[in-house]
């Protein structure tokens, strides 16, 4: 089989995008995002709804923080400052418009599944890591600090743990390390 040259192939040169109307507006709404920009998305998603102090995320805070990105990253609809301040009064606003609910029909479904399954994936991968030996680990280091943080110390503070079983792992992984 004879190879073909990507660079001759008719590719794609502008990303194609629609409109939908909003109170009256033109909305323009991307149908793709170029990679570069859903990883920022993604990021920006996860790092807003950040892990609760038990390493878990909220399910609620990514989704809020999943459709306020996406009208950023996929529409023209800018946010000032002051609106972005309170992302509660936000979406709600958005949500009682029905802002999302009609910029997401205009989004391929292959985008939002991406972007959504990438988030979910990431925010699980986070949690698990969090709950790792290593991950705690590093809690602990960041909790008590580099000076403080010794094998002894966190053997004394796992001791005391109110549920041993949940622990017995990063004993186990001190007790190799030690």
């Amino acid at each position: 089989m004879a190879k073909v040259s990507f660079s001759k192939l008719n590719t794609i040169k502008t990303i194609p995008e629609g409109t939908v109307v909003i109170e009256n507006s033109p909305v323009s709404v991307a149908h793709y995002l170029p990679l570069e920009k859903k990883m920022a998305l993604i990021e920006s998603v996860i790092a807003q709804s950040g892990s609760d102090e038990e390493g878990f995320f909220n399910i609620v805070k990514l989704r809020v923080y999943y459709e306020i990105e996406m009208l950023k990253a996929y529409t023209n609809i800018s946010f000032t400052e002051k609106q972005l301040e309170d992302i509660q009064k936000l979406y709600d606003a958005i949500t009682m418009n029905h802002v999302w609910e009609i910029v997401e029909k205009e989004i391929p479904e292959a985008e939002r599944d991406y972007v959504w399954g990438s988030i979910m994936s990431l925010a699980r991968e986070v949690t698990d890591y969090n709950h790792s030996a290593l991950g705690i680990l590093k809690m602990l280091s960041a909790q008590y600090g580099e000076e403080s943080f010794s094998l002894d110390k966190i053997n004394e503070l796992l001791t005391k743990a109110q549920d041993p079983n949940e622990l017995k792992l990063v004993k186990a992984a001190i007790g190799d390390m030690a």
